[in-house]
Formats: C-alpha cells, structure tokens, sequence
C-alpha cells in the first residue's frame, strides 16, 4: 500500500516538473530560433527605409487648416477648405445671419436671425392690418354711401371720399374741364367728355352724412398706413441684409486675419514635414 502511494507521489511530481519544463523552455526556445535568425551586423543584412517624419501637434499647422492626418506624414491629406467671402454675402443676402453662421460669427448671426424674423413677423401683422382695415371701409361705404359693390379700384374709393355724391363729383369735373373743352363746351360735348375721362368704375353715391364721410376717410386713411408700414419692412429687410453682408464679409477677412498672423508668429518653430532614414534588422 505504502508502495502504491509512493508511486502515485512519484507520478504526480514527474508530471508537474514535466509540464514546468515545458512553459519555461518553450519561450526560450523560440527566442533562441529567432536569435539565431537575426543576422550579425558583419553579415550586412540591414534593411534600409524611409520613415514618415511625424510633425509636432502645432495651432499654426491648424491655422494653416492642415488635417491631423498630414501631421502624421498622410501626404494625401487635403486642406480644409478656406473661407469665401462670396459664399458669406450670398449666405447673408438670402438670410441675414447666415454668412456670419458660416464665418463662425453664431453669436452676431443669432442678432441677425432675431431682427430678420422680427422685420417679417411684423410685415405680416401690418399686411393682415391693412387688409382688415380695407375690408372695413368698403362694407362702410356700403352702408353709409350706398355703394353696391366692394371690388371697385381704389381711385374709386379715394373718388367717393372726396364727395358727398356722385352728382357733386360730377358738377365738379365738368366746371374744372371746361378748359380743356374751350371754345367746344357745349352740354353734349360736356356729358361725352365727362363720360369718357371719369372715374372708370364710376358708381352712384350719396354720403348719409358729412360726419359718415369724415370716419370713412379715417378708416381709409388706417388702412393706407398699414400698407405703408408694410412696404416699410421690406425697406427694412432689404437693409437688414445689406448690413449683414457687409459684417459677414468682414468676418471672414477677419478669420482670415488671424490665421495668417498664427502661421507668421509661430512659422519659425514648426518643424517641415518630411522622412527621416531608419537602418535596423
């Protein structure tokens, strides 16, 4: 029994010294096959190669708008593309804000969108205004002035603001163009002239009274204002974008300012691109 035990003993232990001769010769083994394939330097087996000299992290290289890729010795590495100032006033022209967005200017371009959509919202409020106020005075002339339709022209709703009738529009025009008819100024020649040259959409009217006359040219008057303050804010939008164009241009030249100055003052300590000769085994 002793016998047997002792033999198992010896076999685990022959195994475990095997097994630890086998990790510790297995490397040295493959470093003593691959120390006697490295060849002596008196053999010449050198190689000989050229390596990418790797340029130092640098703000002038990325003033210059290089890639990190090219720092690296990627020759193929393209430039990032410059700033165009044509492309910032076109930018600007179609939305103010825009071209200075493009130039890296976001805090002035946010001004810019802010004013521009300001400009347009209140265009719109003075459109609708107006129009309401429009619709106002006809459906007034309507009823205080007994016109019968809303889609006359404009002159001839100025035309009726002017006169407490067309019977009085009419004394009026003939008595003021009986120069032009001079020495011809005859009742028939009168009634043909007056026909033919007063207001084209001509409609009988009579103004309840002088007072109903007087709130309809107010109204009138509310709703031309509108209009104006209108044609106002595309004066104004027009503008908003001239002025625009104009700070998106000098955005970009500014950009292009600094950059230039970056690359002149610290030109003197980056190192060129280029390969260095590597002669290893």
């Amino acid at each position: 029994m002793m016998r047997e035990q002792r033999l198992k003993t010896g076999f685990f232990k022959t195994t475990a010294i095997f097994l630890a001769s086998a990790f510790v010769a297995g490397p040295s083994a493959a470093a003593a096959a691959t120390a006697a394939e490295v060849p002596s330097p008196e053999s010449g087996a050198y190689s000989v190669r050229l390596i990418p000299e790797a340029l130092p992290l640098s703000s002038a290289i990325e003033s210059d708008g290089w890639s990190a890729a090219l720092r690296y010795g990627d020759q193929d590495a393209e430039p990032q593309q410059e700033l165009s100032a044509t492309k910032a006033i076109f930018y600007s022209f179609l939305i103010p804000g825009l071209g200075d967005w493009y130039a890296g200017r976001k805090d002035r371009a946010k001004t810019f969108f802010i004013v521009d959509a300001a400009i347009w919202t209140a265009f719109i409020v003075f459109e609708v205004q107006g129009y309401q106020r429009e619709e106002g005075y006809k459906e007034y002339a309507q009823i205080f002035a007994g016109v019968q339709s809303t889609d006359h022209s404009d002159d001839f709703y100025s035309t009726i603001g002017q006169y407490a009738s067309s019977e009085e529009y009419e004394s009026d025009f003939k008595k003021d163009s009986r120069l032009d008819l001079w020495p011809d100024v005859g009742s028939e020649a009168m009634e043909s002239y007056y026909l033919e040259n007063r207001v084209a959409d001509f409609e009988d009217w009579a103004w309840q009274s002088f007072e109903s006359r007087v709130d309809y040219r107010q109204m009138r008057s509310s709703s031309k204002l509108s209009y104006r303050r209108a044609d106002y804010m595309i004066a104004a939008a027009v503008l908003n974008r001239m002025v625009a164009s104009v700070f998106a241009y000098q955005a970009v030249k500014s950009s292009r300012g600094k950059a230039k100055e970056q690359g002149d003052s610290q030109s003197g300590g980056v190192q060129g691109g280029g390969y260095r000769l590597d002669i290893s085994t």
